[in-house]
């Protein structure tokens, strides 16, 4: 084999690694794209299936009028706090 043949050779098998990598890199970039439009999709879903029910709104709205905005604040507060002691709690335990 002569040496432009052999360097045309070498070429080739780099630049088919050189676009496996792509390859490779444009899956990853792919997945992760993927997995936030998931995301996107569901709030969709989950926001179209609320506005779809007025009814659902309304007495959403007013719960929170009867409930009180301290109320549900200081319910959010609470909720927050056993939620962050309960992944601390799982963090040890997976330990």
């Amino acid at each position: 084999m002569n040496l432009r043949a052999r360097q045309l050779a070498e070429k080739r098998r780099d630049l088919q690694q050189c676009c496996e990598l792509q390859r490779h890199q444009v899956a990853q970039l792919t997945a992760s794209i993927e997995t936030r439009l998931a995301l996107v999709d569901r709030l969709v879903s989950a926001t179209s299936g609320i506005v779809n029910r007025p009814l659902l709104v309304l007495g959403g709205i007013a719960g929170l009028v009867l409930i009180g905005r301290w109320r549900l604040l200081r319910w959010v507060s609470h909720g927050a706090m056993v939620i962050a002691t309960a992944h601390k709690v799982r963090q040890l335990l997976a330990k």
